[in-house]
């Protein structure tokens, strides 16, 4: 009897946990394969980001050049060998530049003129190309196809003897006398620098992704089990309009065929059209297990999901791939160490089931029996088998409620306990992705030895409101940005994160202080509720001058120290916040400026610093900030922001209130 009370249990136990693990494998996998195909849809568009901006500017470069030559009909060859130079200091992806005449087409009718430059490790080195070559001939993929189309072109890759003997591809723009074709301004970039290029770019992506979420055991949930899955290093693959391949993350298995005539010889009609829709411009993802056909050196054995990503500026397509073992390995180990648990916990109740049949006919030594495994934790524990209705059937059926509801408030207390440890978690992670889009790096601009820069970010709570940013524009500009978000928490740090990338992408357009304030504001005003405003200080410094272009829209004036006369407010209120109201409503938005002499600092900070409250409600206050800038010895910004950060932790005694955020710029020289 015994034996079927325990095959009666068992049995249904057995299948359902293996329909609970089969479920959660079809669940798991799922949702891995739509993270998957996130992150390397991400990883593609992060990487083809950054390289065409990159290529972008080159772009630019050699189109501004060509609008001014074609304005400058009458400049002179020296001038043309002063241009040349401004290429190789303003882009240091250039390798090659050349201003290439049509001939006859020269003030002096020189039959041919092409000066060209080619960085050296030294310095840039002069050419005179019209010597070399008959850069006219078809043979030049950058002067005849330009010529006889007379439109912008990128060409493939090719190898320039006269250029260093480097394998190079080309930017080549026109440009005209009236309507006729002059010439070409074209930029070569080499195809090693390229392939550096692409790599920090893949390098940047971020290696971690979740690879698996599992219910509790008999399938109710009780937290999410995330594993951390390194990816392995990415592989790519780039190729031109034609589909050859311009770089790729193996070069020894480069191939030099198209790669659309491989897709179109194989029959892989998905690759096919993936590639060709990224080609104006998009991102598509597909799975694959014929990634190896076309690409070598990838397993053969396994599907893969590829991310093609296109570059505008080029009309070049980026390529990325991963395989499901990477998120599918980790799983399967999940799941086979969950199985293992559950087949314990099987047998482990098929032993409790034989020892209570045993001591059926013994129903006191049954509830002892219980209680003692109650005693010791055991909360599934039940009295079963008495139906008398004296003391006995009471206590039993007493002893079964008590524990029933027991139980009932352990899992209530567990499941408050995972979503509270949910909600924790999902804040660190919130901060963490807040902090990735702080600036990260110390120096932060070591090419530059002009300035010392340091900023710092201390939140109230696991995500902040305040944020500060420096970039430098296309215009050779220091931008500079500190901001206060009212409101703490979440939704201030969500505003923060969208707040910034609009002053970003303003800023990189080449907009002053001014108009970047009075479009921000007007976007913030379309887009978010009524209440919540932005304080904002922005500023374009340069750094050959000490020259600080401002606009201060409701922000704390910054501290300005470094003379005699000690630490001081720089500067007024020039702007009202952004997000209440247009211009119309709250009066203009103006900018000044000042000049940063060698050795004097300004210090940005938001409200946090002076508004941070003493144990007795006394505010820091501004005073009390000159002061401490005038005790600290402020060599380095580093020191200077460290040391005030100390201070109102200790002013605070450790209760911070509001986010502390500071910002500290000093010329050297």
């Amino acid at each position: 009897m015994r034996w079927k009370l325990i095959l009666t249990i068992s049995l249904p136990l057995l299948v359902m946990i293996g329909m609970l693990l089969l479920g959660d494998y079809v669940r798991v996998q799922r949702a891995a394969m739509q993270q998957l195909q996130g992150l390397i849809t991400e990883a593609a568009t992060s990487a083809a980001t950054q390289l065409d901006s990159r290529l972008e500017s080159i772009r630019q470069l050699a189109d501004s050049t060509a609008e001014s030559l074609t304005a400058r009909p009458n400049i002179q060859p020296v001038q043309l060998q002063t241009l040349l130079r401004s290429h190789m200091r303003q882009n240091n992806l250039v390798y090659a530049t050349l201003i290439a005449f049509e001939p006859g087409m020269v003030g002096d009718n020189t039959e041919r003129l092409a000066p060209a430059m080619v960085r050296t490790p030294r310095a840039p080195r002069s050419v005179d190309l019209e010597k070399l070559i008959d850069y006219t001939s078809e043979a030049y993929p950058w002067f005849a196809p330009v010529k006889y189309d007379e439109k912008p072109v990128w060409t493939a890759a090719y190898t320039a003897p006269y250029l260093g003997d480097q394998r190079v591809v080309s930017y080549s723009a026109p440009f005209f006398l009236g309507e006729v074709f002059r010439g070409v301004v074209t930029i070569s970039v080499r195809v090693d620098d390229l392939q550096q290029l692409i790599e920090r770019a893949t390098h940047q992506v971020k290696r971690v992704v979740p690879a698996a979420e599992s219910a509790g055991l008999m399938g109710n949930p009780t937290r999410a089990e995330i594993d951390a899955v390194t990816l392995p290093p990415q592989r790519y693959v780039v190729f031109d309009r034609r589909g050859f391949v311009l770089a790729c993350s193996d070069p020894d298995n480069r191939t030099e065929v198209s790669v659309f005539a491989a897709t179109t010889r194989l029959g892989l009609t998905e690759l096919d059209d993936a590639a060709h829709e990224a080609l104006s411009g998009g991102v598509k993802t597909v799975r694959t297990d014929h990634l190896d056909d076309l690409f070598k050196g990838f397993d053969p054995d396994e599907y893969h999901w590829v991310a093609f990503a296109g570059l505008n500026s080029t009309g070049w397509v980026f390529t990325t791939a991963l395989g499901e073992s990477v998120v599918m390995d980790p799983i399967m180990r999940h799941l086979r160490d969950r199985a293992g648990l559950m087949l314990i916990g099987l047998l482990a109740l098929m032993l409790l089931v034989l020892v209570l049949a045993v001591r059926m006919s013994k129903p006191i030594e049954r509830m002892a029996d219980a209680v003692d495994q109650l005693a010791h934790g055991n909360l599934d524990v039940r009295v079963t088998g008495i139906r008398r209705r004296d003391e006995i059937g009471q206590l039993a059926d007493g002893f079964n409620t008590m524990v029933a509801q027991l139980n009932h408030h352990v899992d209530e207390l567990t499941r408050q306990s995972a979503e509270r440890e949910k909600v924790e978690s999902e804040l660190r992670i919130a901060r963490q992705i807040q902090t990735d889009l702080l600036p990260r790096h110390d120096p932060p601009f070591p090419d530059y030895d002009e300035f010392d820069l340091y900023g710092t970010n201390v939140p109230a709570r696991h995500v902040a409101g305040d944020f500060f940013d420096y970039f430098f524009a296309p215009n050779n500009l220091l931008n500079i940005v500190i901001a206060d978000v009212s409101g703490k928490g979440v939704p201030a740090a969500m505003l923060m994160a969208v707040t910034r990338t609009i002053v970003r992408n303003l800023a990189m357009t080449g907009l002053s202080p001014a108009e970047i304030i009075d479009a921000a504001n007007r976007m913030l005003v379309e887009d978010t509720a009524v209440g919540v405003f932005v304080t904002m200080f922005i500023a374009q410094y340069d750094p050959d001058t000490g020259k600080l272009v401002y606009c201060n829209a409701g922000h704390p004036s910054p501290v300005y120290f470094g003379t005699s006369n000690g630490a001081g407010l720089l500067g007024d209120i020039t702007a009202p916040v952004l997000g209440v109201a247009g211009v119309e409503l709250l009066g203009p938005i103006t900018q000044k400026q000042e000049i940063i002499d060698v050795g004097e600092t300004m210090l940005l900070y938001t409200d946090g610093v002076t508004e941070a409250r003493s144990p007795e409600s006394e505010f820091f206050g501004e005073e009390h900030l000159l002061d401490l800038v005038n005790q600290l010895d402020h060599d380095e910004p580093r020191q200077l922001c460290t040391l005030i950060v100390e201070a109102l932790d200790l002013y605070q005694q450790g209760q911070v209130a509001d986010d502390i955020t500071l910002l500290a710029l000093r010329r050297r020289k």
